[in-house]
């Protein structure tokens, strides 16, 4: 057994100071390289953005003038020649403005997806009762469709144009759903979670079968053959949950409704 001044030696032996400094200064640099190196990669991470953003507005100009352009021409040569179509002419000229018009919101939404989270946009209190109210106003939800609020929903400090895409686009959805019910309703509620919001909002719709969950929130995802649908309503809506520093999930039944669950932190 070791005496007590063996120990002390042991100890004395073991710890080296020289070593724990020159090992705290060789930490200490590779922190300030790592450092650096994090700073040049979010420099070029925030360059690479402000490229993606230019870029999408361009793409979105150059596309959007050749199909007004389309538009008009076609419009033109219907009008002109409307004697001589008959329905079966009619109808493709119709096929052929909805497509017009898909492509020009598919534009919009690659547009809207690519900058929302780089969107310089005024903070203000936003009151989310009031929101909805306007959302109401300004979609289409036939009269079979009830929207409804559970509670009191909050306000917050944030931006509007955000936090209105992020409503509109899982409210449109949810409407989409049960507008085939005679009793369709979509309710919005609201509790808070220590330091964050958590959003759920419900329809008694149609459901989304298991199969078709997986990468719901995918860009060009879309639930069913619709001809109008675009396929980036959900993605937009995750890219903005993000940018909240929040999570978004559903659960779903088909036959039955869904539920898209989706948290905000307070702040961020």
């Amino acid at each position: 057994m070791e005496s007590k001044s063996e120990k002390q030696l042991n100890c004395e032996v073991v710890f080296d100071p020289q070593k724990l400094v020159e090992d705290i200064e060789k930490q200490t640099r590779k922190i300030v390289e790592i450092n650096y190196e994090k700073d040049v990669l979010m420099k070029s991470l925030e360059e690479q953005n402000t490229s993606l953003n230019n870029y999408a507005h361009m793409v979105s100009h150059d596309l959007k003038s050749p199909i007004r352009n389309v538009y008009s021409l076609v419009t033109w040569v219907c009008e002109d020649h409307k004697a001589q179509l008959g329905e079966t002419g009619e109808a493709n000229f119709e096929l052929i403005f909805q497509n017009l018009k898909k492509m020009d919101s598919l534009i919009d939404g690659i547009l809207r997806h690519a900058t929302i989270d780089s969107l310089e946009d005024e903070i203000r209190e936003v009151d989310l009762n009031k929101l909805i109210q306007e959302i109401e106003n300004t979609v289409y939800i036939p009269e079979n469709v009830k929207l409804l609020i559970d509670d009191e929903l909050p306000v917050l400090n944030t931006s509007k144009y955000r936090i209105e895409q992020l409503f509109k686009n899982l409210i449109t959805n949810a409407v989409s759903a049960t507008e085939h019910k005679e009793d369709g309703t979509v309710v919005i509620d609201a509790r808070q979670d220590r330091n964050k919001w958590l959003f759920s909002i419900s329809d008694n719709g149609k459901g989304i079968p298991a199969h078709h969950q997986k990468g719901i929130f995918d860009m060009f995802k879309k639930l069913e053959n619709d001809a109008n649908a675009t396929g980036i309503g959900l993605a937009l809506v995750k890219k903005i949950v993000n940018y909240y520093k929040g999570d978004i999930w559903l659960s779903s039944e088909e036959g039955k409704g869904t539920t898209f669950f989706f948290t905000i932190q307070t702040k961020w």
